[in-house]
């Protein structure tokens, strides 16, 4: 607009244009450039609500899917829970556990553990040396505990596989129903970062984080994401605020972000959507409604004549116009 006021002024000073004359063109002006500023806004608005109800929707969506996980590997625990209070020899179990059902299921490691934290039997394998797990936190949560519950761990490198994963545990019962022991299921944080990437949301991700606010996957993955602290601010809002909701922009970021915490659990999905994917058509449309703005406003410069000002008056608009340039 202050390009628009100068090339005016520079008018004005060369040629007294009649008072009629000057405030039809400034009037033209500023109604193609209000024009241009309003719907410019309304687009932005359209578009940014349109994305909030996109990422919302994905936040449901991958929050049910990751329920519907949890619950699965949780029966999968239930189930051989039951069998060793039937029959409690490790080597049955590792059978079990090594049966195509469970491997088909998620891609899971089962380990079982015996009442002081020590590995007695896994799907891998026959286990041939002492593994002491009393020490990892998803074996203490069950030791230390009195509550028979389901724990999530943070994402940890495992012993027996030497790979990254997320330890879901639960206690062991004898017959009589004293503790026994703690049953693991390993999962991969990776496969739920491929099962993430099969959802096209462009430069966006999607996060499995924990209240405790450690990320436990990511999709696309992203060196050194797994088991990192994500944004504080927004943890704050997700272990406080409503089950699903938008999260403010991080500091000198501008993703969308919306959450949906697991009533279940304590995680929570949250969906991330890039500008540059929110914003495309925005930015295409701002480009050309500008070029129409410039074109018009030419127009108007250099077509005095045409819309009824005198032939002195359209060339001074005209050099103005041009001087200004």
């Amino acid at each position: 607009m202050s390009r628009i006021a100068s090339m005016a002024r520079n008018v004005i000073l060369r040629l007294r244009l009649p008072t009629a004359s000057i405030l039809v063109v400034l009037l033209a002006l500023l109604g193609i450039w209000t024009e241009l500023a309003v719907e410019l806004r309304e687009q932005y608005r359209r578009d940014t609500i349109a994305a909030e109800q996109e990422s919302g929707n994905l936040a449901r969506g991958f929050g049910e899917n990751v329920n519907r996980m949890i619950e699965s590997v949780d029966q999968i625990m239930l189930l051989l829970r039951a069998a060793y209070a039937a029959n409690p020899d490790p080597a049955e179990l590792s059978r079990w556990a090594a049966a195509d059902a469970f491997r088909r299921a998620l891609t899971l490691q089962v380990t079982f553990v015996d009442r002081a934290g020590v590995v007695t039997g896994s799907n891998l394998g026959p286990v041939t040396t002492r593994v002491d797990l009393s020490d990892r936190e998803h074996i203490r949560a069950q030791i230390d505990s009195a509550q028979d519950r389901l724990f999530i761990s943070k994402p940890a490198l495992g012993r027996i596989s030497g790979k990254w994963s997320i330890q879901f545990t639960r206690k062991l019962f004898d017959r009589d129903g004293s503790f026994a022991g703690v049953i693991v299921v390993s999962l991969d944080p990776y496969y739920l970062a491929r099962f993430y990437e099969s959802i096209e949301i462009g430069r966006g991700a999607v996060v499995l984080v924990g209240l405790d606010g450690v990320v436990r996957a990511r999709a696309p993955v992203a060196e050194g994401t797994i088991g990192a602290l994500y944004d504080p601010a927004a943890m704050a809002r997700i272990a406080g605020g409503p089950p699903i909701a938008l999260l403010e922009p991080a500091a000198g970021g501008d993703l969308i972000r919306t959450y949906r915490r697991l009533g279940a659990y304590p995680l929570a999905v949250v969906v991330e959507l890039a500008p540059e994917d929110v914003f495309a058509a925005f930015y295409r449309s701002r480009e050309l409604y500008f070029l129409a703005a410039i074109g018009l406003t030419a127009l108007v410069l250099t077509g005095g004549g045409a819309a009824g000002f005198p032939a002195p008056a359209a060339a001074a608009l005209a050099r103005g116009a041009h001087s200004d340039a």
